[in-house]
């Protein structure tokens, strides 16, 4: 059964994980946590600045609202430098039913609590 998959970060490994999973069928949500960039990978159908030349699926949909990003997912996959992975945390907390599958690509400690990636989005999601 193919599913609806919201990826969060629209950087390099969020959009080559997005064009991944919508060749498998999948329908896919990547979040941009900025309203212009977004648009301009809409527009273009490419993330010029972090992946050139590959063009995105058109069962990606690609948006900076938190809410449309997650509406009807089945799975989250958090594909955030870890640097800023605490305040793309606090965005998406209200968002994400407690009963969402989560998979983190992120690589790393959070530098404030010092806890691994994993034990940061169980804290805080």
């Amino acid at each position: 059964m193919k599913k609806k998959i919201t990826i969060i970060g629209d950087g390099a490994w969020g959009t080559a994980l997005a064009i991944m999973l919508a060749r498998n069928k999948h329908k896919i949500s990547l979040w941009s946590p900025f309203p212009k960039y977004a648009e301009k990978i809409e527009k273009y159908r490419e993330n010029k600045d972090f992946l050139p030349g590959f063009k995105l699926p058109e069962n990606i949909f690609i948006t900076s609202d938190p809410q449309l990003a997650m509406s009807s997912a089945d799975a989250v996959v958090i594909a955030v430098p870890t640097k800023y992975i605490n305040k793309t945390l606090d965005t998406f907390n209200k968002h994400i039913p407690p009963d969402t599958k989560i998979i983190s690509v992120s690589k790393g400690f959070d530098s404030e609590t010092k806890l691994r990636l994993s034990e940061l989005i169980k804290q805080k999601l």
